[in-house]
């Protein structure tokens, strides 16, 4: 039966006609025109058919699942020319998903989408049994929700077809007309129909391969299983590997394997379950679940081997109270198959479902209990492993026992405190006894006492922590003063509840989860210390005689390493005072560098707050300045975070202390210190707590600030979090870093008044520069004037004033007055030398022709020997008067050389004149290279004032209103600062200028001393050559001698002519070569005198 919303179909009477008569020989009988209709049927009939076989065909060649939901969408949408054609499937019993839909652009996607069943017609799945045919939405009766749905997606007209799979609607094969209504044809639901068909078939045969490859799948998990039993120890790590294995093949949302207890409760030890759902395992949980059911029959069904599948826990006949479990963990589903360990059932291995029902398969079910099997065996082996390892152990244990007590003593030995000793054995003695539990407990004085150290093992309450502190008080313990344990004596508990103790003991060792335990006493010295315990918190224990021994024997190593600890803690403590002191020591110094460095009062105390409060770590370091009528207000803080401020930029606190006013700065104008420890505790009057209180200050250490003699201020330490001790270091450091203030506020106050007085200096500057300027005029004027001296006029006169340039052009006039002199003495001395070369020359000239014929004679002697006597009277008479020329050219040249050296002293004179002028000027550079140092200094007082003033109007600013006539203050100072620095740099100006006119003099001074030097030269060498003269006629006046005395022999030796004739022509010839050599000598010192007079002449004297 086909639902229908339409009014009629055309043509389907001719249909049902050629579905009769489709093999009828009569067809000829029919009329032409029904013949025809009849083959266009036909003919769409063939087309159909063909679009169907088009259809499968795609439809047999899709690998998988997805691939055959799209091409069935798509091929539908175009064989039929639908705006959209999808596959829905139901997920409940009145909605579902689409998980395919192939549509034309611009219509709403409905892929992925929930929606519900009522959109295609019908409400629920179970309603579609036949196709649902909508042609116009608008000619039907639907709900308002039905209309929002179809509008949501533009639907116009629909076809639905039901896919029905094992008798069950699975979904729906729809489309839809969005553009417009549509007339759906019966062929159309025909196509449809059949294309839902083969739909099904290749669906089902998916499964079937699904199925199966499952099927092989699980064979594989089971022999994977096998495996991994076979190979593996470890029952656990079995457990939570095959848990998810299974989980994964059964695609289930949980896993999990239950143990259960001798009481036939039980717990979950092992699952994997999946995203989003609650975990019954953790490594510190496990969900325990007691089944009165299970515990009453002693694992029912389960102890009979036999496997439980639920595919609906609400269609099992569950009690309530069951129903309530499964729901507190969302299951809606499960297997459960027992577990063996051999005859005796050990637990349960469950598959659940929580999305929702689910049909479970048989492959399934054999899967899980195949996999109960496997457990029950690696149970069994884990259990003989264990047995065996066990004895192993054992075996190992007492050797092992000796490697750890020797391993435990080297540790306490080098540890040094007693909480390492503590952590460390308590670690090594558990690991080594394998319990539960170690702690250290401690007495108090009262017998009291709290845990101080444990190690735990995972899962169980801690007894220690960062903020956990177990005290427990044992009446029993308190009232015997450490009853048994005072003695010596050991405690050896295998279970609890059988030995006899007290309720309320019981109820305190329940709390720690304590079933078994050994208490072992710690001594100090002699005294009981507290106690060492092993505790068992699983189960009940058998102890070991071996571990109480290997308890005992650590309790006795705490007692000897204790007394290590505290002769070690005695010297710590007195390198940790020195190292305190040596600390609080670099920071004094540190903090007084900072101080002196800083130019800034506020700065300073904003550097030495922070320093201090760092160093003390306290919550507030404040500086205190008294007012005249000794009031005062808070100037300067550091304070740490949430606590309230009293100094900032808009905050001002002011403290009118009265006792201060009435004694005038009370203890601390004695420059004596305040420590107070707790506020509540030295006599505070209520009003002082109360201002305390509102700072929120609990402990302060205040001490004075003197600036010289004057009680400044106070500086003070708070402690606002607690009371607290301070330390005397404390106290000192605190008073000394006072001393530093109280220095760098005088320091302060040095510099503001080296700041007056660099005021001063700039006015003392503005008129050295008019002195400067004056300085500067008069000695242009005064070189002005000197300056034909340069060029050789020593007639020129500087002019003379009464301040320092007089004297100085005083002296220049003298200098040059002596320099005249002695140009002129240099001058006739030059005349008289150069006259008397001339006269030599003339009386050399006259020797030289005397020598010639003297030589011409005594040849002609040779040959005339009757006349030698004659010739050498004549001789001797030439002689003499050569002799007489000679003493006169000697007379000349000592003359001459006298001359000379009054030339040399008049020289010298000259020189030292120039030199002493030179000293003079290079005096008058280093005075203005003074004056140069000065004008710096003034220049970086100018800069250093600048800088302080820009640094008090920034300062100023920063105050505000208050700062406003400071700032004003300080631009008149930053501006008489920038009118010094600029005369400084005038006045440098000028003195650069003195300085180089008076270097262009010293030049000039020394080219003068130069030039004297070499007229020095020049007139030694004059000398030098005189003096050759002088020797020259020295010799000369003993040739003449030797010819008088030769011609005298002559007249009375005549044997002898000849030979003394030759010797005479000798000397002739050698008197007139050396006549020459005196002629040439004459002619050089007779240049050299011109050139000393050319020289001299270049002076301006008259």
């Amino acid at each position: 039966m086909t639902f229908l919303y339409s009014n009629s179909h055309e043509n389907e009477h001719l249909i049902s006609e050629v579905e009769n008569l489709n093999g009828n020989a009569n067809i000829a009988n029919i009329a032409s025109n029904e013949i025809s209709l009849l083959n266009a049927i036909a003919q769409e009939f063939k087309t159909w058919r063909r679009q169907l076989q088009d259809i499968a065909t795609h439809l047999r060649q899709a690998p998988d699942i997805d691939t055959l939901l799209k091409i069935t969408v798509a091929q539908i949408r175009e064989k039929i020319g639908c705006d959209r054609a999808l596959i829905y499937q139901f997920t409940s019993l009145d909605s579902g998903n689409v998980i395919a839909e192939s549509r034309t652009l611009g219509w709403t996607p409905t892929l992925g989408e929930n929606i519900p069943g009522i959109i295609f017609g019908l409400y629920t799945n179970q309603d579609y049994i036949e196709p649902v045919v909508i042609d116009d939405i608008n000619q039907i009766q639907l709900t308002p929700y039905q209309k929002q749905l179809l509008d949501k997606f533009q639907i116009k007209a629909s076809l639905s077809l039901p896919i029905v799979v094992e008798g069950k609607v699975w979904g729906l094969l729809a489309v839809n007309n969005c553009y417009s209504t549509r007339q759906w044809q019966e062929i159309e639901i025909s196509l449809l129909s059949q294309v839902t068909t083969e739909l099904l078939y290749k669906l089902q045969s998916f499964e079937f391969k699904r199925e199966e490859q499952q099927r092989i799948l699980a064979k594989k998990s089971v022999a994977k299983v096998i495996d991994k039993i076979l190979r593996a120890s470890n029952v656990d790590k079995i457990f939570q590997t095959t848990t998810q294995e299974v989980r994964q093949l059964l695609k289930c949302d949980r896993v999990g394997v239950y143990r259960f207890k001798p009481d036939w409760s039980g717990e979950f030890v092992a699952e994997s379950v999946g995203n989003g759902w609650i975990k019954m395992v953790s490594p510190d949980f496990y969900m325990v679940w007691e089944d009165s059911h299970l515990q009453d029959t002693q694992g029912g069904r389960y102890a009979k081997g036999e496997s439980f599948v639920v595919k609906d826990i609400y269609k099992m006949g569950h009690a309530q109270c069951h129903i309530e479990i499964l729901e507190q963990y969302e299951m809606k589903a499960y297997i459960i198959a027992p577990i063996f360990s051999g005859e005796k059932l050990w637990g349960l291995l469950a598959a659940y479902q929580n999305s929702g029902p689910r049909d479970w398969q048989p492959w399934e079910e054999s899967f899980v209990t195949q996999i109960g099997l496997q457990f029950g065996v690696a149970i069994s082996q884990g259990e003989y492993l264990e047995q065996m390892h066990k004895k192993s152990e054992q075996l190992a244990q007492i050797v092992e026992q000796e490697k750890a007590f020797t391993k435990i003593v080297g540790r306490i030995r080098q540890s040094l405190d007693v909480d390492s000793i503590f952590k460390t054995t308590t670690q090594e003695v558990r690991q080594s006894l394998r319990c539960d539990r170690v702690a250290v407990y401690r007495f108090n004085p009262e017998w009291g006492g709290e845990f101080v150290a444990e190690s735990v093992g995972t899962g169980w309450t801690k007894l220690v922590g960062p903020d956990i502190k177990t005290v427990l008080d044992d009446t029993y313990l308190q009232d015997t003063k450490g009853g048994r344990y005072v003695k010596g004596e050991n405690f050896i508990v295998n279970d609890i509840y059988e030995v006899g103790l007290a309720p309320c003991h019981i109820e305190i060792l329940e709390q720690f989860e304590a079933r078994a335990y050994i208490i072992v006493p710690i001594f100090f010295g002699d005294k009981l210390w507290g106690l060492l315990a092993a505790y068992q918190n699983s189960s009940p224990r058998e102890w070991q005689t071996w571990e109480v021994t290997f308890l005992v024997q650590t309790s006795l190593q705490f007692s000897l390493a204790k007394s290590q600890i505290d002769y070690f803690e005695l010297v710590r403590l007195k390198s940790d005072k020195l190292a305190q002191i040596a600390e609080q020591e670099k920071a004094v110094t540190k903090i007084s560098n900072r101080i002196r460095q800083s130019l800034d009062v506020e700065e300073i105390f904003k550097t030495t707050t922070q320093e201090v409060r760092q160093l003390l770590r306290c919550d507030r370091v404040a500086v205190y300045r008294f007012n005249p009528n000794w009031t005062g207000e808070f100037v300067a803080e550091s304070v740490g975070h949430n606590w309230v401020k009293l100094v900032g930029p808009d905050i001002k606190t002011v403290w009118e202390d009265t006792h201060l006013q009435e004694t005038q700065g009370g203890r601390y104008s004695q420059d004596e210190n305040f420590v107070v420890n707790d506020i509540y505790q030295v006599g505070h009057s209520p009003c002082h707590i109360e201002i305390l209180e509102q700072f929120e200050v609990k402990a302060y250490v205040i001490v004075p600030v003197f600036a010289g003699e004057q009680l400044w201020g106070l500086l003070a330490a708070y402690q606002n979090s607690g009371t607290r001790d301070w330390e005397e270091s404390e106290v000192t450091l605190l008073a000394r870093i006072g001393n530093q203030l109280g220095l760098a506020l005088q320091h302060t106050e040095y510099l503001q008044q080296v700041q007056a007085q660099s005021a001063k200096l700039a006015e003392a500057a503005a008129r050295e520069k008019a002195a400067k300027e004056l300085l500067q005029q008069r000695s242009i004027q005064l070189l002005t004037a000197l300056r034909p001296a340069l060029n050789g006029d020593l007639t020129v006169r500087a002019p003379i004033t009464e301040d320092e340039l007089g004297t100085i052009a005083d002296a220049y006039n003298n200098t040059l007055q002596a320099l005249r002199q002695i140009v002129l003495q240099v001058q006739g001395a030059a005349q008289q030398v150069a006259q008397t070369s001339t006269k030599s020359e003339a009386s050399l000239a006259g020797l030289t022709n005397l020598a010639q014929q003297q030589s011409e004679e005594i040849t002609a002697a040779l040959g005339e020997i009757q006349q030698m006597v004659d010739s050498t009277q004549a001789v001797v008479a030439n002689a003499e008067l050569v002799q007489v020329a000679v003493q006169q050219a000697n007379e000349t040249v000592e003359s001459g050389d006298t001359a000379m050296n009054l030339t040399v002293q008049a020289i010298q004179g000259i020189r030292e004149t120039v030199a002493q002028t030179s000293k003079k000027i290079k005096r008058l550079s280093e005075s203005s290279q003074k004056i140069s140092k000065v004008v710096n200094l003034i220049g970086n007082f100018a800069t250093q004032t600048n800088v302080l003033a820009l640094n008090a109007a920034i300062e100023a600013t920063r105050a505000g209103e208050y700062g406003k006539g400071f700032a004003v203050v300080a631009d008149e100072v930053r501006s008489l600062s920038r009118q010094s620095a600029a005369a400084t740099i005038e006045i440098e100006k000028l003195v650069q200028d003195i300085q180089a006119e008076t270097g262009e003099v010293a030049v000039a001074m020394e080219i003068g001393i130069q030039q004297v030097v070499e007229g020095t030269n020049l007139v030694s060498d004059t000398r030098q050559n005189l003096n050759a003269i002088v020797s020259a006629t020295a010799e000369i006046s003993q040739l003449i001698e030797r010819i008088t005395a030769a011609t005298q022999k002559q007249m009375t030796q005549s044997v002898t002519v000849t030979k003394s004739m030759q010797d005479v022509a000798e000397i002739a010839n050698k008197t007139f070569a050396e006549s020459q050599e005196i002629a040439t000598v004459f002619q050089d010192l007779s240049g050299m005198a011109q050139e000393l007079l050319t020289t001299a002449s270049k002076f301006k004297v008259k």
